[in-house]
Formats: structure tokens, sequence, C-alpha cells
């Protein structure tokens, strides 16, 4: 065998290792290199590799988005024990008049909105909103906000 065999031999087995590690070997392991094809094993590693990453990436994006979901349904659950006491902790915020007090206001009327929207619960939400926006009418900032939420 010369050089040149044991070279593709080498080839052959860089390949069948790397194809094990990426869990894609086939039946490519008993044959011969040139045979199965693995004349530029690089391009089909990469690809192996690719479509590995790619399933990894989309596998972690689905379980983000669930944990997501989870932790938005524990908050609006824990808003829905609340109660009354939201719309009063709203009040709280927008009475603080600066940025971080019109967020967290912003973001409760749009977990409020939400839960309103699964339970049926619109028009009381809707009636609620509005009486807001005449009570606040001066504070243009929360205003703005209000609008952009909806």
């Amino acid at each position: 065998m010369g050089a040149a065999d044991d070279c593709v031999h080498r080839h052959h087995r860089l390949h069948v290792a790397l194809a094990r590690e990426c869990g894609d070997l086939g039946d490519h392991s008993l044959v011969h290199p040139e045979i199965a094809g693995f004349g530029k094993p690089s391009a089909q590693i990469d690809g192996i590799r690719e479509r590995k990453e790619k399933e990894r990436l989309a596998a972690e994006r689905k379980k983000q988005e669930a944990e997501e979901a989870r932790a938005r349904r524990a908050r609006l659950n824990a808003i829905i024990q609340r109660g009354d006491a939201v719309w009063r902790e709203i009040e709280t915020e927008i009475e603080r008049r600066n940025a971080s007090g019109y967020d967290k206001a912003t973001s409760l009327l749009a977990d409020l909105k939400t839960i309103a929207e699964q339970n049926g619960g619109t028009a009381d939400f809707i009636r609620r909103l509005h009486s807001i926006r005449e009570r606040h009418a001066q504070k243009g900032r929360f205003i703005e906000r209000l609008n952009v939420f909806g």
C-alpha cells in the first residue's frame, strides 16, 4: 500500500469518526471511501454539523418559548389572584409620574387586557381604561404609552 492509499484510508477513518460524532454514520463505515462517495467528506460533514446545529437551535428556541409562556401564565394567574388591588397598583404607578411607573402601569394594563380577553370581561376593562385615560389625560408621556399599547 502506497502513501496515497494510506492517506485515503486516514481520510476515511477521520470521516467515519466525525460522522459518528454527528450521529450520521449510515452504511458508509464498511465501504471504501471512493465507492461510498467520500471524495469530499468535509462538505458532507459540514452539512451534517449545520443540520444538527439548526436542530439544536430550534429545540432551544422551542424550549425558551415554552418557558416564556409558562412564566406569562403564572404572571397572569398572580394578577387574577390579586383582583382589584392591581387597579390600585396601576394608579399608584401612574402617580409616580416617572417613566418606570408609567411602564409598570402600562405593562399591568396589557396583562389585564389579556385576562379580560380570555375571560370575556373586555367591557369592564375598556370602561376602566377609559376612566384612567380621563383622569390622567394631562400626563402626556403616560398617554403616549397607552396609545402604543392600544
